[in-house]
């Protein structure tokens, strides 16, 4: 379904979303989504440092690129960990780790055409 980025945070906080899988062709708007979605302008893109860990308003929340990742460096970089302990986790280039799509509770977001599809 086809969402506003206010109904995607209404439906997240719904379902208490904690991981959010973010898909799309590069420059396709996966950080700006993020940005706006946590309403953060500090939010960057972590595609050289893997991931980018963010306290907002009393919130751990870690955002992960995986583009230049394997899944089984999962494990290596942290992320299981930020999973069982951060309250958020965004995932950018969620198709490199197809497991991902196992975890309950968790929210896929497609870009494509300046559009989001959203399953949860």
């Amino acid at each position: 379904m086809i969402l506003s980025l206010e109904e995607v945070y209404e439906l997240a906080l719904k379902n208490s979303i904690r991981l959010f899988l973010l898909y799309g062709e590069m420059g396709a708007g996966k950080t700006y989504f993020v940005k706006n979605f946590l309403k953060a302008p500090e939010v960057c893109s972590p595609t050289y440092s893997v991931v980018h860990k963010y306290n907002l308003n009393n919130l751990q929340i870690a955002h992960y690129d995986l583009y230049k990742i394997k899944e089984n460096e999962l494990e290596s970089c942290g992320f299981f960990e930020d999973l069982r302990t951060c309250s958020m986790v965004f995932v950018e280039w969620a198709d490199n780790a197809p497991s991902l799509k196992k975890i309950d509770k968790k929210m896929e977001i497609f870009f494509k055409d300046f559009q989001m599809d959203v399953v949860v």
